[in-house]
């Protein structure tokens, strides 16, 4: 198990524990008139409070894509274009079509995240990247193009980005009869 899974479950547990104490804080403490309503109060407080790293997690993976998935939609919004053209040829290659659009749309400034090794946060990938870089692994890694390691990974893209990014392809590379 790694450190982000770990971490998942901790937060699961802790979220776990607070809504059970919460809730049985507003259970056991309802019937009484005073003390009934500190404990409905607290309760709520804690039950809400619990909810707190739950829905935080949630909002962030609401908010962004892999960049799997992402450069997946791109393809399929490319379909008859030259660009498609290009990246399946690109195929050919051991990093193949999705790479191939995930560099597209790192050089067209779209901001890519993900989590330099051995980090456990995840960051905006710096401009530079590709001097010394590339996508690998179907655009789920970036690799260093001197020792072959791993540099990033969990890598991501913005929703609203990639919306923008599937309208630019839409308008600058339609699909060709």
């Amino acid at each position: 198990m790694n450190d982000e899974q770990r971490h998942r479950n901790n937060v699961g547990l802790s979220v776990g524990a607070t809504l059970t104490t919460g809730f049985l804080a507003i259970l056991l403490t309802t019937n009484h008139d005073v003390i009934g309503g500190v404990g409905l109060v607290g309760g709520c407080s804690m039950f809400i409070w619990g909810l707190q790293p739950w829905l935080a997690s949630l909002m962030l993976n609401i908010s962004k894509l892999t960049l799997q998935e992402s450069t997946q939609r791109m393809l399929d919004a490319a379909t008859g274009s030259v660009l498609e053209i290009a990246a399946r040829r690109q195929g050919m290659a051991p990093n193949g079509p999705l790479c191939y659009l995930a560099t597209y749309a790192f050089l067209n400034e779209i901001p890519i995240y993900g989590r330099q090794i051995p980090a456990t946060q995840s960051r905006r990938l710096p401009n530079d990247l590709l001097f010394a870089h590339q996508f690998t692994d179907n655009a789920r890694a970036v690799e260093d193009n001197n020792s072959h390691r791993v540099a990033y990974t969990d890598l991501m893209m913005k929703r609203s980005d990639l919306r923008t990014l599937i309208r630019k392809i839409e308008l600058e590379h339609p699909a060709e009869v």
